[in-house]
């Protein structure tokens, strides 16, 4: 084989790596993305108790003022 068999072969062992590299880089975005969507997810019902609680406290104040 001559220099420029060695550089193909060179060459597409680099691309080969690079394919690898592209297909574990995209496997952890997802794995990432599935994590975004997961702790966006939890905020959302967190949001939605603190909103509950909040209303709940509001009329709980409410009722103690009446009978003050």
């Amino acid at each position: 084989m001559g220099p420029l068999g060695a550089m193909i072969a060179n060459l597409t062992k680099a691309v080969q790596a690079k394919q690898e590299e592209i297909g574990e880089l995209e496997q952890q975005w997802l794995k990432e993305q599935n994590e975004l969507v997961r702790q966006m997810n939890e905020r959302d019902s967190l949001t939605k108790t603190v909103e509950r609680l909040r209303k709940q406290l509001t009329i709980l104040a409410q009722k103690k003022l009446r009978m003050d």
